[in-house]
């Protein structure tokens, strides 16, 4: 298909700079497979192809199988008539839908056919599809096998793997096995070069990259499995960064304010590139500043999402939570990142971290500050329609407080009990309301062996001179003071950590 023909196919372009397979104002596939585990997070789970159902009458099997001939171009094909406009109308869209997922594959299913998806990373502009019809199928299978003297109990039961359920079952075991597209660059660069999105090419000299993919055949090929070559990615050379240790509250606090190095920091040698020997030179400072170091780290990213970064496969309501590694100095650390809806959420919150300033790497994470990806016109893809365009840094805070993790630490439950109720006081005292107090947003860290308190996205400022639901940025309960709510927090958090610390 040319640029125009997928201008004109349905997919909208979207109003929005966030580079994306589909237009934003969609909802998505009407169906997501997943292969999780349910002693697992939810985070764990593996999205495995996509499904789109349309209507018979839209779609009949006579007009799939018309439309979609082998070695034809399907542009050429789907003009003839307007049921095939409306085929490649549906196809292009599930297409677009295989690119979101990363997965390249899917279902598109009508009342008679399902006609599978698969596109090869090594020539993502081809679309390849095989339409099956489990009941014309199954009938032909068993009238073949009774003109050979197969009995009708044999029959039925080989029959089985023509079936809707059979063929569904084959094709979810093979999705566990595609490789997805071998990471962010490669997904941004298809972004640019497959304009489904009515985008169309920047300039010539995009047109050239030599980013390895096919772009200039953009037929829709039926071909069997058999002629299929399985196409196993590389990755690259692969960077270990997200196995080195997070690095030390006192380190991040001394590259923030200039101070020297924190030789118990267990990425210090990287920090000053090899002199770690000079550990005696108690007056070693960082070997950049913080302005450098944020620079550094935007190059980084400029430069590739591929390394140096790491989904932490951890979310909350308006943040996903990464590993990160500053790769030119080893400075290893957390990032919460937000979709372009929670943008404000986190500026905020980064606004919340400054007033903590003097409670940072005590009783709160090291604010470290901010980058937004679509100043180098990118984004983070984690799952189907959610790209992470800003990202906020901190030092990592620790784990959260359960019975057999304290075990381990030897903290007795009345310290820890007081250490959160200590906390939350910190957080008051520097005019902070946290506005949204959980046992998730409670944690104790080995290294201070204290407990910290994070996710700020909902607090407010302390002030007299203000209402009390101003305050704390929500509305507990009519007319209460601001002392009342600081006691509030302060018993929910007491509370929170009683009930994880029971016997």
């Amino acid at each position: 298909m040319t640029p125009d023909e997928f201008a004109d196919s349905g997919i909208a372009a979207s109003e929005s700079d966030i580079p994306t397979f589909c237009d934003n104002g969609r909802s998505g596939p009407d169906r997501l497979c997943v292969l999780s585990n349910p002693e697992l997070t939810r985070a764990s789970s593996t999205l495995l192809f996509v499904c789109e159902f349309e209507n018979h009458d839209r779609l009949p099997i006579e007009r799939l199988r018309e439309a979609l001939q082998p070695a034809t171009e399907f542009g050429q094909a789907s003009q003839s008539t307007a049921l095939n406009a409306k085929v490649k109308n549906g196809v292009a869209q599930s297409y677009g839908y295989l690119m979101e997922s990363s997965t390249g594959l899917g279902i598109l299913v009508t009342v008679q056919a399902l006609v599978f998806l698969r596109v090869d990373w090594d020539n993502p502009g081809t679309l390849f599809y095989h339409i099956a019809a489990p009941a014309e199928d199954v009938a032909q299978a068993m009238a073949s096998d009774a003109a050979r003297g197969i009995s009708e109990v044999t029959s039925k039961r080989n029959s089985l793997f023509l079936s809707a359920v059979g063929q569904y079952l084959a094709f979810t075991l093979m999705a566990m096995r595609h490789p997805r597209l071998p990471g962010q660059e490669a997904r941004l660069k298809l972004i640019k070069h497959l304009p489904w999105n009515g985008r169309g090419r920047e300039d010539k000299n995009d047109a050239s990259d030599s980013s390895g993919y096919g772009t200039d055949d953009r037929n829709i090929r039926g071909q069997s499995e058999k002629n299929t070559k399985s196409n196993q990615l590389s990755g690259g050379r692969k960077h270990r960064a997200q196995d080195w240790p997070y690095c030390s509250q006192r380190c991040l606090l001394g590259l923030i304010r200039g101070d020297d190095l924190d030789w118990s920091c267990p990425n210090v040698t990287l920090h000053c590139q090899g002199e770690a020997s000079e550990a005696g030179s108690i007056h070693k400072r960082h070997s950049i500043s913080h302005s450098e170091w944020l620079s550094l780290l935007w190059g980084q990213f400029r430069q590739s999402l591929d390394v140096g970064i790491t989904y932490a496969g951890v979310f909350g309501a308006r943040g996903r939570f990464f590993k990160v590694t500053l790769l030119a100095y080893g400075y290893t650390f957390v990032s919460k990142g937000a979709v372009s809806a929670h943008v404000k959420h986190l500026q905020h919150e980064a606004e919340m971290y400054k007033q903590l300033e003097p409670i940072q790497g005590a009783h709160v994470p090291v604010f470290l500050g901010a980058i937004d990806l679509r100043t180098m016109r990118k984004n983070f893809w984690v799952d189907f329609g959610v790209h992470v365009v800003h990202m906020m840094f901190l030092s990592w805070g620790g784990h959260h407080i359960e019975q057999d993790k304290m075990v381990r630490f030897e903290i007795p439950r009345s310290r820890l009990i007081e250490q959160a109720e200590q906390a939350i006081e910190s957080v008051h005292g520097r005019g902070v309301l946290h506005g949204d107090v959980r046992w998730e947003n409670v944690l104790f860290n080995p290294e201070t062996s204290d407990v910290m308190m994070i996710d700020f996205e909902r607090a407010g400022l302390l002030d007299k001179s203000r209402s009390a639901e101003q305050d704390a940025g929500v509305s507990k309960t009519p007319r209460m003071t601001t002392e009342q709510l600081r006691r509030y927090e302060r018993d929910v958090v007491v509370l929170a950590v009683q009930e994880r610390l029971l016997t």
